[in-house]
Protein backbone atom coordinates (compact mmCIF):
# COMPACT_ATOMS: atom_id res chain seq x y z
CA UNK A 1 0.00 0.00 0.00
CA UNK A 2 3.08 2.33 0.79
CA UNK A 3 4.41 1.85 -2.33
CA UNK A 4 1.04 2.66 -4.12
CA UNK A 5 0.74 5.99 -2.08
CA UNK A 6 4.74 6.60 -2.97
CA UNK A 7 4.20 5.94 -6.90
CA UNK A 8 1.16 8.33 -6.56
CA UNK A 9 3.22 11.42 -4.97
CA UNK A 10 5.78 10.55 -7.46
CA UNK A 11 3.58 10.87 -10.33
CA UNK A 12 1.61 14.10 -8.95
CA UNK A 13 5.66 15.55 -8.44
CA UNK A 14 6.51 14.86 -12.07
CA UNK A 15 3.20 16.30 -13.32
CA UNK A 16 3.90 19.23 -11.43
CA UNK A 17 7.27 19.60 -12.17
CA UNK A 18 6.59 19.39 -16.01
CA UNK A 19 3.91 21.79 -15.93
CA UNK A 20 6.64 24.36 -14.10
CA UNK A 21 8.74 23.13 -17.38
CA UNK A 22 6.52 24.38 -19.40
CA UNK A 23 5.89 27.82 -17.75
CA UNK A 24 9.64 28.58 -18.02
CA UNK A 25 10.05 27.34 -21.65
CA UNK A 26 6.23 29.31 -22.85
CA UNK A 27 7.76 32.40 -21.42
CA UNK A 28 11.39 32.17 -22.49
CA UNK A 29 9.94 32.03 -25.83
CA UNK A 30 7.78 34.37 -25.56
CA UNK A 31 10.65 36.65 -24.42
CA UNK A 32 12.58 35.88 -27.23
CA UNK A 33 9.82 36.76 -29.52
CA UNK A 34 8.77 40.06 -27.79
CA UNK A 35 12.23 41.14 -28.33
CA UNK A 36 12.16 40.42 -32.17
CA UNK A 37 10.03 42.94 -33.52
CA UNK A 38 12.59 45.31 -31.96
CA UNK A 39 15.16 44.78 -33.75
CA UNK A 40 13.33 44.21 -37.34
CA UNK A 41 11.77 47.42 -39.17
CA UNK A 42 8.32 47.54 -38.03
CA UNK A 43 5.59 47.07 -41.07
CA UNK A 44 1.79 48.13 -39.71
CA UNK A 45 -0.32 44.93 -40.14
CA UNK A 46 -2.84 45.46 -43.01
CA UNK A 47 -5.88 43.34 -43.23
CA UNK A 48 -7.73 43.50 -46.30
CA UNK A 49 -11.49 42.33 -46.52
CA UNK A 50 -14.73 41.73 -48.29
CA UNK A 51 -16.94 43.50 -46.35
CA UNK A 52 -17.16 45.53 -42.75
CA UNK A 53 -19.18 46.76 -40.55
CA UNK A 54 -18.73 49.85 -37.86
CA UNK A 55 -20.49 50.89 -34.79
CA UNK A 56 -19.38 53.03 -32.23
CA UNK A 57 -15.50 52.40 -33.29
CA UNK A 58 -16.24 49.16 -33.58
CA UNK A 59 -15.28 47.34 -36.94
CA UNK A 60 -16.12 44.25 -37.75
CA UNK A 61 -14.56 42.83 -41.17
CA UNK A 62 -15.27 39.52 -43.07
CA UNK A 63 -13.42 37.23 -45.53
CA UNK A 64 -10.52 39.07 -44.64
CA UNK A 65 -6.74 38.45 -45.87
CA UNK A 66 -3.79 39.33 -43.37
CA UNK A 67 -0.91 41.01 -44.55
CA UNK A 68 2.20 39.41 -44.09
CA UNK A 69 3.49 39.70 -40.31
CA UNK A 70 -0.21 40.69 -39.46
CA UNK A 71 -1.76 37.86 -36.78
CA UNK A 72 -4.07 35.76 -38.62
CA UNK A 73 -5.17 34.21 -34.83
CA UNK A 74 -5.69 36.09 -31.37
CA UNK A 75 -5.51 39.73 -30.75
CA UNK A 76 -3.35 42.35 -32.70
CA UNK A 77 -2.19 45.01 -30.25
CA UNK A 78 -0.80 48.37 -31.59
CA UNK A 79 -1.84 50.38 -34.95
CA UNK A 80 -3.44 48.28 -37.89
CA UNK A 81 -5.44 48.94 -40.88
CA UNK A 82 -8.27 47.16 -42.20
CA UNK A 83 -9.08 48.11 -45.81
CA UNK A 84 -12.47 47.18 -47.36
CA UNK A 85 -13.29 47.96 -51.11
CA UNK A 86 -15.34 51.24 -49.66
CA UNK A 87 -13.72 52.23 -47.10
CA UNK A 88 -10.31 52.26 -44.63
CA UNK A 89 -9.84 51.88 -40.84
CA UNK A 90 -6.87 52.37 -38.48
CA UNK A 91 -7.24 50.75 -35.46
CA UNK A 92 -6.13 50.39 -31.97
CA UNK A 93 -6.44 46.80 -31.02
CA UNK A 94 -8.71 44.08 -32.09
CA UNK A 95 -9.31 40.14 -32.60
CA UNK A 96 -8.20 38.57 -35.82
CA UNK A 97 -9.85 34.68 -36.75
CA UNK A 98 -8.68 35.45 -40.76
CA UNK A 99 -10.01 34.41 -42.73
CA UNK A 100 -13.44 34.40 -41.37
CA UNK A 101 -13.34 37.28 -39.53
CA UNK A 102 -11.06 40.82 -37.61
CA UNK A 103 -12.70 42.64 -35.03
CA UNK A 104 -11.17 46.02 -34.20
CA UNK A 105 -11.23 48.78 -31.35
CA UNK A 106 -10.89 51.95 -31.28
CA UNK A 107 -10.97 53.02 -34.85
CA UNK A 108 -10.93 55.75 -36.94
Amino acid sequence: MNKLRTARRSARCLAAGAVAALALTASAAGTAVAAQPAQEAQQTPTYDCDDAFETFGLVSAFDCDSSPGAPRLGTIDGPFVINTPTDSWTCGTGLAVVPVVVLAFGCE
